[in-house]
């Protein structure tokens, strides 16, 4: 199933479950326990007062149930012991894998992903799963379970998608389009790249970044409250990749909007990447990845480092092209309908923007990019998809050829000017900018 749930919402038929679960719940206690697993992922394990087809049988379940339930249970005692068994038999467990990937096996086993498509809009793909093995008795408990408690209209539907939801709550932040990486747009003498900033987890978190950029000697330096404050954050500190000049600032927390971030003319989903120009290639490189802990996800031989920004999913939060002196490359925004991308080309030609590049392809990333120029000259990207990464057996980086065919699948020529314009602005050790 797929459905569209942008608010949790109660009816009358939760209502008639309730009354109707006569039976329908053991004297056992709700009690469990909570597992951290790192870098994003949980697990749950609890025991409940619901029936399981593995195999706990409630009155409901009728006597036909009750032989199938015991049947099952002896098994697993067989196979695997009687402690184990109950385990089996009697906990429930909910499973998260950061950052979109629910398995819950509880009254049924279910597998759930779940994707925003606007801040106040999400996408929930649910899959009940059953053993093949199991009987036409089982299924037939396994499937009403999933139904009416975990179903589109389940009794626990509402709950629990008010919990996915909470996972959109960066999208009211000040200046926080994407849960890592913000842009912010100031006047400027000089059009260009001032910095860039990346939240963390929480204040501890940017702690640890702090100590560890002073192990690292780049000499870090912290905001005063007051100016952080007027940035609409929490502790900021900020500190410079000293190959390329750019300025890389970390906080904790951002001022949470009460209005949530709607899109106008385009379904802008988050500022995806920043891409620069560096004078010195290797030696960026090698600071980003050594001194910053971005990871590599593809290189273009001599030519450009595609990273991601761990855990965070996406191909590439950040990009290193080999330049003539450093400077901004373009600023990427993703769209949540590849239908913007062809109405932006639309607009552009209309409103005589120049493109810089596209409609296209990129193979490293699989988007389907557009490249203008914003009235400064400097190169913006809207794009559509891109590939994410898991945080455990990713692929290898790879090693692309220097042609224009690793750049863009279907053939666009890029512009001659594209991310060319745009000065970078280094820290100035006096003022901490």
């Amino acid at each position: 199933m797929s459905i569209f749930l942008p608010f949790p919402a109660v009816t009358g038929r939760h209502l008639d479950y309730l009354k109707n679960t006569n039976g329908g719940l053991t004297k056992m206690a709700l009690e469990g326990r909570s597992f951290a697993l790192g870098y994003g992922h949980a697990v749950q394990e609890y025991r409940a007062p619901r029936g399981r087809p593995i195999a706990q049988w409630l009155p409901m379940f009728d006597a036909l149930g009750q032989h199938e339930m015991e049947a099952i249970y002896a098994r697993l005692v067989e196979r695997h012991g009687e402690a184990k068994a109950k385990r089996i038999a009697y906990s429930n467990r909910n499973l998260l894998i950061f950052p979109n990937l629910v398995i819950n096996g509880i009254m049924a086993i279910t597998i759930r992903t779940f994707y925003p498509t606007a801040p106040n809009q999400m996408m929930v793909n649910g899959w009940a799963l059953a053993p093949n093995e199991e009987s036409e008795l089982a299924r037939k408990y396994q499937l009403y379970n999933f139904l009416e408690f975990l179903g589109p209209d389940g009794f626990a539907t509402p709950d629990d998608v008010e919990a996915l939801e909470s996972c959109q709550n960066c999208s009211r932040d000040h200046h926080n389009l994407v849960l890592v990486l913000v842009l912010v747009l100031v006047q400027g003498a000089v059009p260009g790249l001032r910095r860039v900033g990346f939240e963390l987890e929480n204040d501890a978190e940017l702690e640890r970044a702090f100590e560890h950029f002073q192990s690292r000697g780049l000499a870090p330096r912290r905001l005063a409250k007051a100016e952080a404050q007027a940035l609409k954050q929490g502790p900021t500190f900020r500190v410079s990749e000293l190959h390329c000049g750019l300025t890389f600032e970390f906080y904790g927390s951002t001022t949470v909007l009460a209005r949530a971030y709607e899109p106008t003319v385009a379904k802008i989903g988050c500022i995806s990447h920043v891409v620069i120009g560096s004078a010195n290639f290797a030696g960026t490189q090698q600071s980003l990845t050594a001194d910053f802990g971005f990871q590599v996800s593809d290189v273009v031989e001599d030519r450009f480092s595609f990273l991601r920004c761990f855990p965070n999913p996406f191909h590439h939060a950040f990009a290193v092209a080999a330049a003539a002196e450093s400077h901004l490359h373009p600023i990427n925004f993703i769209v949540t309908d590849i239908d913007d991308v062809g109405r932006a080309f639309r607009r552009m030609r209309q409103n005589d923007v120049k493109i810089a590049f596209g409609i296209g392809r990129h193979p490293p990333s699989g988007s389907v990019f557009l490249y203008f120029y914003d009235p400064d000259g400097m190169t913006v990207e809207c794009s559509f998809g891109i590939e994410e990464f898991p945080e455990v057996g990713a692929r290898e980086p790879r090693r692309l050829e220097p042609v224009p065919e690793s750049l863009d699948t279907w053939g666009a020529v890029p512009d001659a000017m594209i991310g060319k314009f745009g000065a970078i602005s280094g820290m100035s050790a006096m003022s901490g900018e």
